[in-house]
């Protein structure tokens, strides 16, 4: 079975011998998951990697990953007018999740409560 995380971050290879399902082009994950998903799974991935090697009482560790973030982030492009409307759909999306789990969490107070 793939693993999936990161083989990068900020140009930073952090000796990981692992790498993306993606990067391969493995046949089963090509015919399980969509692109979309396997970004995704790049993605959690990431995020894995990262708040594990951050999640450290080693200073020199915690610095080195800090680094590479800062650097991932300067090497962002700027963001453009064009990039605007996708930013608004997006907030819009998380408030329509945030609403949505706000009235689950409501409604199912309201039906465990005893009468």
């Amino acid at each position: 079975m793939a693993s999936y995380t990161t083989p990068c971050v900020g140009g930073q290879h952090f000796n990981n011998s692992r790498s993306t399902a993606s990067e391969h082009h493995l046949p089963c994950t090509q015919q399980i998951f969509t692109p979309r998903e396997l970004s995704q799974l790049d993605v959690y991935g990431t995020w894995a990697v990262i708040r594990n090697r951050l999640h450290t009482d080693d200073s020199f560790e915690f610095n080195k990953t800090l680094k590479g973030i800062k650097e991932s982030i300067l090497h962002l492009p700027d963001a453009t007018e064009q990039d605007e409307p996708a930013l608004q759909a997006v907030k819009v999306r998380n408030r329509m999740k945030a609403c949505s789990v706000c009235l689950l969490n409501t409604a199912a107070m309201l039906t465990s409560q005893p009468t």
